[in-house]
Order: C-alpha cells, then sequence, then structure tokens
C-alpha cells in the first residue's frame, strides 16, 4: 500500500539520532546517601539522617551545602558527544586505570558508579571520557 502523509509528519524523523538521546549522564539520583571515590584517593562520605560525615579517609562531620552541591553536580552532568555506544575496548579510553571512579549509593544499592577516563583527543583536555557502568557506552563530558 501506498499512503500520502503531509512532510511535517516525517520531518522530525530525519533529525540525527543524537537529537533524542537523553544527555544526562547521571538520572535518578535522587535518594543518595553514601559517595565514595575508589580509584586513586580514597574517600566516602555517607549520610546519617539529614547530616552527611565523611568516613574516610578520616572520620568527621561534612557540610550538608556542599554534599547537596556535589550531589547536584552529578546530577548536571551533561553529554558533551558520544562517543561510542559499544566499548570493547575500554583501556583505549582510559578505562583500564579511570582517573576517578565515583560509587554514589542509595542503602546497601549501587545507584550508579561513574568513571572518568582519559582526555578526549583534539578537545585541549576540555573534554573526558566518562561512562557509566551499568551501560557499553562511552561519552565525553566537559
Amino acid at each position: 500500500n501506498i499512503v500520502l502523509v503531509p512532510s511535517e509528519v516525517v520531518l522530525p524523523l530525519q533529525r540525527p539520532v543524537n537529537d533524542y538521546r537523553d544527555r544526562r549522564l547521571l538520572p535518578g539520583l535522587d535518594g543518595v546517601d553514601r559517595i565514595e571515590l575508589a580509584a586513586t584517593n580514597r574517600f566516602a562520605a555517607v549520610r546519617r539522617g539529614t547530616n552527611w560525615v565523611v568516613e574516610a579517609p578520616a572520620r568527621f562531620p561534612a557540610h550538608d551545602g556542599v554534599m547537596g552541591y556535589l550531589l547536584e553536580q552529578f546530577a548536571a552532568l551533561e553529554v558533551a558527544e558520544f562517543v561510542n555506544d559499544v566499548v570493547t575496548d575500554p583501556a583505549r579510553y582510559g578505562f583500564d586505570s579511570p582517573v576517578r571512579d565515583f560509587v554514589l549509593s542509595r542503602g546497601t544499592n549501587v545507584a550508579a558508579r561513574l568513571q572518568i577516563g582519559g582526555p578526549v583527543p583534539g578537545s585541549n583536555g576540555v573534554l573526558v571520557h566518562a561512562r557509566w557502568t551499568d551501560e557499553p557506552a562511552v561519552h565525553a563530558v566537559p
């Protein structure tokens, strides 16, 4: 069968696929109550009730506003470039020994694990490779 439709109906289908992708790197961070930095420096902060406490490298109270700001910054991370949808060689992007390895948890469940790899070639250090370990993709973020 041949069907005639107005061009406005199919016009959105001509846009590039990246126009339809969610550019938020870490959606859904509500309720995160533990932040760890695992790769190079050992750091862990935990929310106890309404207060944050740094547990490593030493135990001391954390500023609630600063911890809230840190979580906002994670939630605001946006993908600048979609580098590769399926990665078979993580070392190519610097994930064999990531620069940073953040683990964000809710209770005993990991909400997100974000790894920061090497710089994106040609970006003069403005963009770095990043991946959410639940996905096989690698992205470039500022």
